[in-house]
């Protein structure tokens, strides 16, 4: 049961990631792939690991608003001939545009962030904002 629940989950997971998405970006999300990706949360900051094999890192962009990440980017096509000419016989591997974002479990200091590219994972590092805890205020 277990198991269905974190199916369930993931599946409305990517429904809000694509809904939001579509709205940041004003409507089209027609990409061409779509990057795994995983978020871990330690004591004073977030790490993102995104899937990016065959990708330049000149053609990532990242961004960052309020407590989302938005992640876009371009893998190119090797050649500019068609597989017909090349003799390709299977073509799995994706190509083209892609944009990812995800909600962070709580706020972050942008000016800290900092994004590494090795061996085709994208390791993005973003510091917790300072805690923001509540603040009374006395009657007068």
């Amino acid at each position: 049961m277990g198991q269905l629940q974190d199916h369930l989950n993931q599946m409305f997971g990517r429904l809000m990631t694509q809904t939001s998405l579509s709205d940041l970006m004003g409507g089209d999300a027609s990409f061409d792939f779509t990057p795994t990706l995983d978020v871990e949360e330690k004591d004073s900051f977030y790490i993102v690991r995104v899937d990016l094999p065959g990708l330049d890192k000149e053609k990532i962009e990242i961004s960052v608003k309020g407590d989302i990440l938005t992640l876009k980017g371009t893998r190119d096509v090797l050649t500019e001939k068609t597989d017909e000419e090349l003799g390709v016989y299977k073509r799995e591997r994706s190509y083209g545009s892609f944009a990812r974002s995800v909600r962070l479990p709580g706020p972050v200091n942008e000016t800290g962030i900092t994004a590494d590219y090795q061996n085709g994972v994208l390791t993005v590092k973003l510091p917790k904002a300072e805690d923001t805890a509540a603040k009374k205020i006395a009657v007068q």
